[in-house]
């Protein structure tokens, strides 16, 4: 984990969500101080000021890039920057990586052993896992009551890379990658999308919605 250039391990007690600018109600503190195994906040679609359906996940209070780049940053293989170009390459590096680690895991599988463990769900526990996914840091929090799931929270990756801001000073890591982003031309700005892209970002996981504002003209296949 690295946050403002000094390098630590991470601490899972300081990863929050914000819902200020997400179309969700707001919590009381008690949820608020334990909210990955409470329920989840209600839909509020009219909100004011709010402008998305993901939440604002913070670690220590600041917006925290997730994926291959920062894995490479992390590693000490890449430092140069931090462009829509440098997470492009930094993919195809893991890609290249995830190869050879293929041809590893692959010679270790035994035929004859089973391919999963049987485990009997408890009556009562809470658990969290985290891991570092394809795209980013993902992490679970379940509780089981009753033996059945009583609350499940799951934050992905494009969670982390996409949530809005927290303030209006305070923007989401991809917020703050488009600032400064050249628009050739307003009305088709393509260059969003391909910043938006580099992210690799799963719409499952990150709705957003919007209302067109042009109309788009029908095209002749010939």
């Amino acid at each position: 984990m690295a946050l403002d250039g000094e390098r630590g391990p991470l601490e899972v007690k300081y990863i929050r969500e914000d819902i200020e600018k997400s179309w969700y109600q707001e919590q009381d503190e008690g949820k608020e101080a334990d909210q990955f195994f409470t329920p989840p906040p209600e839909p509020d679609r009219e909100k004011a000021g709010a402008y998305s359906w993901i939440k604002a996940v913070r670690y220590r209070g600041k917006a925290c890039e997730g994926g291959p780049l920062a894995r490479a940053y992390l590693s000490g293989e890449y430092s140069k920057s931090n462009g829509t170009l440098d997470r492009h390459l930094a993919r195809r590096w893991e890609a290249a990586l995830y190869v050879e680690l293929v041809k590893k895991w692959i010679n270790q599988l035994q035929e004859e052993e089973p391919s999963y463990l049987a485990w009997k769900t408890p009556q009562a526990a809470k658990g969290q896992g985290l891991i570092e996914a394809m795209r980013g840091p993902l992490g679970h929090w379940v509780e089981i009551a009753g033996g059945q799931i009583k609350n499940y929270t799951i934050i992905t990756p494009s969670v982390w890379n996409m949530g809005p801001r927290r303030n209006d000073e305070d923007l989401g890591v991809l917020e703050e990658s488009l600032i400064g982003t050249p628009i050739a031309d307003p009305a088709n700005p393509v260059e969003i999308g391909r910043v938006v892209r580099a992210f690799d970002p799963c719409t499952a996981c990150a709705v957003h919605v919007i209302t067109a504002t042009r109309r788009l003209e029908p095209i002749e296949i010939i």
